[in-house]
């Protein structure tokens, strides 16, 4: 993933780090050099969430997930995030939602049941935690499962296909007001 400023957009663009450390990793790119802060919350007020495709070169055609929020300091935040388990999370928590304001994630490590650590996301939407659209116990049906070599594969395209069909309803739930801005009253975040 990169920042990127297009032309006089006053996006600070953010990335979900899954390895390693989990992090929300937000920043400018200022000519050449790139300006990055890590948080492991954040809170925002929550524009609209689109999807987004791109191909590299010599891979396969990619999609993210792009979420748009606004901090009246940075300004516009977009969060880009491949379909990971933490961006199934944040979007079932959104399409359950009936109205969204301001938005908090968090992200954590949770110990399965094969005792190993996979990173999660909590989702607070006006300060409530938010159910999921699709509940936990009923996304067997969307899933397909494969064996290969004796592992357990998960195919989530069906699941992925419900939630990318709630995008629209998600964002008629936005209570977003566009702001007036002036060119500078822009800080940079760090």
């Amino acid at each position: 993933m990169w920042f990127q400023r297009k032309g006089e957009s006053n996006q600070t663009y953010c990335r979900i780090l899954l390895k390693d450390k989990l992090w929300f990793q937000i920043g400018k790119k200022e000519w050449d050099e790139r300006k990055n802060e890590m948080y492991d919350v954040v809170s925002w007020e929550f524009i609209k969430i689109e999807e987004w495709k791109y191909k590299p070169e010599e891979w396969e055609e990619r999609e993210l997930v792009k979420i748009h929020l606004w901090d009246d300091k940075i300004w516009e935040i977009v969060i880009s995030t491949a379909w990971t388990s933490v961006a199934r999370a944040i979007v079932n928590s959104l399409a359950w939602c009936k109205e969204i304001w301001m938005l908090e994630l968090g992200l954590y490590s949770k110990v399965g049941k094969d005792w190993k650590e996979y990173p999660n996301v909590w989702v607070k939407n006006n300060k409530e935690r938010p159910d999921w659209f699709v509940a936990l116990d009923k996304q067997d049906q969307y899933i397909d499962i494969t064996e290969f070599k004796g592992k357990k594969m998960r195919d989530y395209i069906k699941l992925e296909q419900l939630l990318k069909d709630q995008y629209e309803n998600i964002n008629k739930k936005s209570k977003y007001v566009p702001k007036e801005i002036k060119e500078e009253e822009q800080p940079l975040p760090f």
